[in-house]
């Protein structure tokens, strides 16, 4: 091949070195034994201008194309290695300071697509405009950069001051010691692992908030301040004086008796951190069919329909005991507890209260200063109130306990509450028992219970005589209701049971209540004079003809109708 020729391919295939670099020359044979290093060639740029021959040609216009695009490729693919690898950085960085965000999310980037050099638009820029350009871009990525740095330096500080703020909150909670998770009274413990019940205490309110493990709903169980105190220890009487007079761990003790929970938070709040806390929350709105009055506090609904209650009027209508058309006062307070508990739900999910930092603060801040309790601090409370959001508000159930303890009515309610069951149903139509056959009274256990006679020991005397005739009373007491006479209450299934115990208290008249739950109840009235007969066959019970209507029934919280 000729010099020229030889000279002219090496011009063309020449990559241009920066002046002043060695570039060391591949060895090509490494087995090669060791020899005098021939001459190196010299180098364009070392040879004078005047040794070049007329035969060196000047590069073409087309191999001079070919290296610019080569350099402008080479010039991408750096600026896209330099990307990428603050990307990565950026991430990093967002996974350490923002570990709530997930940077994971959505599909994997595309490989970049291959450059088309003819519809490329830098493909034909000078290098000045090419480096300009980068030199932007370098900006941007510097200022998006700048932004994740003060945005995580904006979430430590936030993070700083809400664990000032947590430790604050805590300290303004006085404590107490009221809980008893070692109590024998607890049923099947291990069920209730992971679970929170959180028992709250107000001036005349006792509420067992439960939050099963799974989170699948919370139940809200009232127990009414009249239920009966069985332990001496804890005073006697009614539970709404079990706080005042032996304090809040004995109020633990007999929730615990009562319901087999394992009570595992507590707290009391008074009505002025109520308050606080619903104008915190902001006006809550109750829909009412007429307007409400109570005898003693006025008005507490002025008008038919919804409309908007604050603070001060919250705390009078879940006081309010003295409403016409209730059928107890107890009762008639109890249901308006949970129509206001219902509603309060709504309005904190619909003002996302737990994502708006103000009200958060002024929420927790308006209970923890009225508050005293024990393993109830702020964690403990965003917690439930996590729950409360995380669920739908038909999955908020409030209920409410009988005010006999230790009915069958109230383990029923309970063993669904801890099994995660539906509840039991208040409303079963009623049933006319009229004349059938009885059963044997030694398979029946029995409640004897004092509604309202003065005669005395009238309850355990009739309970003695009842035994007589085969019966088993398990529970003689004094009824929490008072009534005008005599009356057997009965579960549905019962009817053979009730027409039995009937036939033994011809004086008595029945009545089917859905809250017995399986029980059977002879409450005793004013006008009884202890009159007991053996059962026989053909007796026509005397009915009341309705049945007894569930001491409150079950809401959710999405009931928002009108009543």
């Amino acid at each position: 091949m000729p010099d020229s020729v030889r000279m002219r391919l090496a011009a063309e295939t020449e990559q241009p070195t920066p002046q002043g670099e060695d570039v060391e020359q591949p060895v090509l044979e490494q087995d090669a034994p060791e020899q005098e290093a021939a001459p190196r060639p010299e180098r364009r740029h070392e040879i004078e201008p005047a040794a070049l021959t007329t035969e060196m040609e000047p590069i073409g216009e087309e191999v001079q194309r070919r290296r610019k695009v080569d350099q402008t490729l080479a010039r991408f693919s750096a600026v896209h290695d330099e990307m990428a690898a603050e990307e990565r950085q950026r991430k990093t960085r967002q996974k350490k300071y923002m570990p709530w965000i997930d940077t994971e999310q959505g599909p994997p980037e595309a490989p970049p697509e291959p450059v088309d050099q003819e519809e490329d638009p830098e493909f034909d820029l000078e290098p000045e405009e090419i480096e300009r350009r980068r030199h932007k871009r370098r900006m941007i990525g510097l200022a998006i950069k700048i932004a994740a740095i003060v945005a995580a330096a904006i979430v430590l500080i936030a993070c700083g001051i809400a664990w000032g703020a947590i430790k604050h909150w805590d300290g303004q909670i006085k404590p107490v010691d009221a809980l008893d998770t070692g109590s024998s009274a607890i049923v099947a413990a291990d069920k209730q692992h992971g679970d929170d019940n959180f028992l709250l205490v107000g001036s005349d309110t006792v509420l067992v908030a439960h939050v099963p493990a799974n989170r699948k709903r919370i139940v809200f169980v009232s127990i009414p301040g009249s239920t009966e105190v069985p332990d001496p220890a804890c005073g006697s009487g009614k539970l709404a004086a079990a706080y005042a007079a032996a304090g809040p761990q004995c109020v633990t003790k007999l929730v615990q008796q009562e319901s087999g929970l394992l009570v595992n938070h507590f707290m009391t709040l008074d009505s002025e951190g109520f308050k606080n806390m619903v104008d915190a929350i902001g006006s809550v709105e109750l829909c009412a069919k007429a307007p409400v009055t109570d005898g003693v506090l006025g008005p507490l609904l002025p008008k038919a329909g919804p409309q908007g209650v604050t603070g001060d009027v919250a705390v009078k209508f879940v006081k309010a005991r003295n409403v016409a058309g209730d059928a107890s006062p107890e009762a008639g307070q109890i249901q308006r507890q949970q129509r206001f508990m219902a509603a309060l739900l709504r309005t904190a999910l619909h003002n996302q209260v737990l994502l708006d930092p103000t009200k958060l603060n002024n929420v927790i801040s308006s209970v923890t200063r009225s508050a005293s309790g024990e393993n109830v601090g702020v964690d403990q409370l965003l917690t439930l109130g996590q729950s409360l959001q995380g669920v739908s508000p038909e999955q908020v159930l409030f209920t409410s306990a009988p005010a006999s303890a230790a009915s069958a009515a109230t383990k029923a309610l309970f063993t669904a509450v801890i099994n995660g069951d539906p509840l039991p149903d208040g409303a079963t139509s009623a049933t006319q028992l009229g004349s059938g056959p009885l059963v044997d009274p030694k398979t029946m256990k029995i409640q004897v219970l004092n509604g309202g006679n003065t005669k005395a020991k009238i309850a355990s005397n009739t309970a003695d005589a009842l035994k007589q005739q085969g019966f088993q009373p398990v529970w003689v007491d004094a009824s929490p209701d008072k009534v005008d006479q005599t009356v057997i209450r009965y579960s549905a299934g019962r009817e053979a049971q009730a027409r039995t115990l009937a036939a033994a208290v011809p004086s008595a008249k029945v009545q089917l209540d859905p809250s017995m739950a399986g029980a059977l109840a002879l409450v005793i009235g004013p006008e009884f004079n202890g009159s007991v007969v053996a059962p026989k066959e053909g007796t026509t019970p005397q009915s009341l003809g309705q049945p007894q209507a569930a001491a409150v029934s079950t809401v959710s919280g999405a009931d928002a109708s009108c009543q």
